[in-house]
C-alpha cells in the first residue's frame, strides 16, 4: 500500500470521525466523503475541480451580468420588451442546441462550457432581480423615503 493511498484513508477516515461526533449524523455527510474519497482514488479529482471552477466562473459572469440587466429591466419598459423575449429563447432551448454553434465557434474545452453555463445561468438571474425590484411595496418605498434616502437607493 502507498502512503499516498494511506493517506487519503487516514483523511477520509478523520473527515467520517469528525462529522460523526460534532453531531452531524447524517447519510449525506458520509456519502460527500466517500464521493470525495472516490474521486481521489479513481484519478478524478482535478477534472473535478476543472469543472467545478469552470461552473464558478461561469456563475459568477452570470451574476455580473443578469443582475444589472435585471435592474435595467425593472426600470424600462422599452428594456424588458427587448430582453424578455431573448431570456424566453434562452430557457426555452435545450441547452445541446445552443452548445453546437460555441463548440464550432471556440471549439470543446474550457472556454465552450463556460459560455455554455454562462447561457443556461443567466436567464433566472436576470428574471428574478426584475421581478424582486417590480415587486417592492410601496410601504417600503415611502419608509425609504421617509429616512431620506437617496432616488438611486430607493428604485
Amino acid at each position: 500500500m502507498s502512503s499516498k493511498f494511506s493517506m487519503r484513508i487516514e483523511e477520509g477516515a478523520i473527515i467520517l470521525v469528525r462529522g460523526h461526533g460534532s453531531g452531524h449524523r447524517n447519510v449525506r455527510v458520509a456519502l460527500v466523503t466517500v464521493s470525495f474519497l472516490l474521486f481521489g482514488f479513481l484519478g478524478f479529482w482535478e477534472d473535478s475541480i476543472d469543472t467545478l471552477i469552470i461552473t464558478f466562473v461561469a456563475v459568477a459572469f452570470a451574476l455580473l451580468i443578469g443582475i444589472p440587466l435585471g435592474i435595467w429591466m425593472a426600470r424600462s419598459k422599452v428594456v424588458t420588451a427587448i430582453v424578455t423575449p431573448v431570456l424566453d429563447l434562452m430557457q426555452t432551448m435545450p441547452s445541446f442546441v445552443y452548445l453546437l454553434p460555441f463548440v464550432i465557434l471556440f471549439g470543446i474545452g474550457a472556454a465552450c462550457a463556460t459560455l455554455v453555463t454562462l447561457v443556461y445561468a443567466l436567464p433566472p438571474v436576470t428574471r428574478i432581480t426584475a421581478h424582486a425590484i417590480k415587486n417592492v411595496s410601496a410601504t417600503t418605498i415611502e419608509a425609504t423615503s421617509s429616512l431620506v434616502a437617496a432616488t438611486y437607493r430607493r428604485h
